[in-house]
């Protein structure tokens, strides 16, 4: 079990790292600090900033479809239960990456529970957008780990990831489907073909890991695949 749970986060976050590139291609483009989002990453943003930062429970029937579908076992469908949640828990909420694909955005965070009650969780939310509505979420989560117990020494996040990375409206559709259809190519042809010479010929000697228990390097990260 062990070996799978490891195998499972090893390919979540193969995916991320393969699909960093990725740029939306957009009708019209968002100001967010020095890069830019187009209308529905803006939106996903400005939704959770005001319900989780602000604590503004009125934003969910302003963001949130009232048919929402919710994916999070713990919670049921509709948006009051998402209301509820949001009144009764005290954490502080942090947003990092944002990207999209078409109605589809998924968006990094730290929740941090206030007085440190509990596990920082690092989380990345899926948004399925329809309009101008947040009509469905998926989530995956994983606990922190200090910077200073990293195997890397690189940190799992960082508030400012998005623009240090400098995500915004730089790739056209065309390049954005290939980075997709590569991304979903490569991790069947290494996990279900076991093919290590597409790792060999797409993975950079200088790769640079995130996952605490795997250092840097495509050395380091190739016996894990």
């Amino acid at each position: 079990m062990r070996s799978f749970y490891r195998s499972f986060l090893v390919a979540i976050l193969l995916l991320i790292g393969l699909s960093l590139s990725l740029g939306p291609a957009v009708a019209k483009a968002h100001p967010y600090g020095n890069v830019w989002l187009n209308d529905n990453e803006a939106l996903v943003l400005n939704a959770v900033t005001e319900l989780f930062v602000n604590k503004n429970v009125d934003a969910v029937d302003q963001y949130w479809s009232p048919n929402y579908i919710q994916r999070d076992p713990f919670l049921p469908n509709g948006t009051a239960p998402l209301k509820n949640f949001t009144a009764l828990s005290s954490f502080t909420y942090e947003t990092g990456f944002i990207v999209s694909n078409g109605p589809v955005v998924a968006i990094r965070s730290r929740i941090t529970p206030v007085n440190r009650t509990g596990n920082i969780s690092l989380v990345v939310d899926i948004y399925r957008v329809q309009g101008n509505k947040i009509v469905e979420h998926w989530s995956v989560a994983q606990d922190e780990v200090p910077v200073n117990r990293t195997v890397s020494g690189l940190p799992m996040f960082d508030p400012q990831e998005h623009h240090s990375y400098n995500l915004s409206q730089c790739w056209n559709e065309g390049e954005e489907t290939r980075n997709m259809l590569q991304a979903r190519w490569g991790l069947h042809k290494l996990f279900n073909m076991g093919d290590l010479a597409f790792f060999d010929r797409f993975w950079d000697r200088a790769y640079l890991q995130h996952n605490p228990g795997v250092a840097s390097g495509s050395d380091q990260l190739r016996p894990n695949v």
